[in-house]
């Protein structure tokens, strides 16, 4: 009976051990994780300088191919950071809840750069954007391959290349539909598109990308398909679930009747962006101690709007501040941290949450 205790004994602090090891092991990812979110932050802010020079009219065209390589790198740094993101996470498999609208809108903002030719547009139909669940860096991938097969479809020599991105919501279901105005594909070759090394067209094509698109797409619970017109062009239809309803994640500013909006956000360049969306004047905060002394200077606080960054530097986010206040009208969270869990949360309990991709 003794040895028998003593081995329960053995056991219960063996299994305590492990239960430790597996805590020490998550907290250290914690830490891993969010130190990667924190640099990820760091590269968005440049990215997004980056991008708005890089689409106003540049007079060499070598040095628009010089910036487009470098956003392009910068591109993948964040995608890297994001794999590693996901390699840390040892509780789940990679995927986590993102707004599909602003990846697609990522990914579009990269490719127009290298598609000089071609004119390619985002069509969102719905006020509230979309939370999915996916594994982003992948998802980027297959967005970008779609539009990628849409370009190389088009003539070179045709003068009104047209790609067209539309999303729609409807029910509890994405819709994403990718239409370009190329050559099309023939009833022959439209089943075998989505088979493992088939590809046709292209010099050398691996065959992957559809392929690739199909196995992700199934993976997240939803469906891809095709339809085309061979001389007239081709819409690939994605589906995915939506995981989580009733979010208030917006491509722009919902209309307010304000009579004047505080932002705070620690980048000037990104006040800017925010003040050109809204259409009432707008007051700058530069920090969260800029901010407190505004509100002990103003009285009257009645038909103001509150803008707030969520990361700005200190022990308090843009977020926490922000549930804190009181006001009729919306409260608003600009980031490039809208895939926080937090985030999410807010976007459920009334905050309105723009992503910061769509400022630009």
């Amino acid at each position: 009976m003794k040895e028998k205790i003593l081995e329960q004994n053995r056991e219960a602090i063996a299994l305590r051990e492990a239960q430790m090891a597996t805590e020490l092991e998550l907290k250290k990812n914690e830490k891993f994780i969010e130190v990667v979110r924190q640099v990820r932050h760091d590269i968005r802010s440049p990215l997004q300088a980056l991008t708005v020079l890089s689409e106003a009219d540049i007079a060499s065209s070598v040095a628009h191919r010089q910036m487009s390589s470098v956003i392009s790198s910068i591109h993948g740094m964040i995608e890297d950071l994001e794999i590693k993101e996901e390699m840390a996470d040892i509780s789940g498999n990679g995927e986590r809840l993102h707004v599909a609208e602003a990846l697609i809108k990522e990914v579009i903002q990269q490719k127009r750069l290298l598609f000089e030719r071609t004119r390619l547009e985002l069509k969102i139909n719905s006020d509230l954007l979309s939370v999915v669940r996916v594994q982003p860096h992948h998802f980027r991938r297959v967005i970008g391959n779609l539009l990628q097969n849409a370009f190389e479809a088009i003539d070179p020599r045709a003068t009104h290349g047209l790609i067209r991105v539309e999303t729609e919501k409807q029910g509890q279901t994405l819709h994403i539909r990718i239409t370009d105005n190329g050559k099309g594909i023939s009833n022959e070759n439209k089943d075998k598109l989505f088979s493992p090394g088939f590809t046709f067209g292209k010099e050398h094509g691996s065959g992957l990308g559809l392929s690739h698109a199909k196995s992700c797409i199934h993976r997240w619970g939803g469906d891809i398909g095709l339809t085309s017109e061979s001389g007239k062009g081709t819409t690939v239809e994605l589906s995915l679930p939506i995981a989580v309803q009733d979010t208030l994640f917006v491509a722009q500013p919902p209309l307010s009747q304000a009579r004047v909006n505080v932002v705070v956000d620690d980048d000037p360049e990104d006040f800017m962006r925010v003040q050109r969306s809204l259409a009432s004047p707008s007051v700058y905060c530069a920090s969260l101690e800029d901010f407190d002394d505004w509100r002990a200077a103003t009285r009257d606080q009645a038909g103001v709007q509150f803008v707030f960054d969520y990361n700005l530097g200190g022990d308090r986010s843009g977020l926490e501040v922000l549930r804190a206040v009181s006001s009729e009208l919306p409260r608003i969270l600009s980031t490039s941290d809208y895939d926080r869990q937090d985030v999410i949360e807010a976007s459920q309990d009334g905050i309105y949450v723009l992503p910061k991709v769509f400022l630009i």
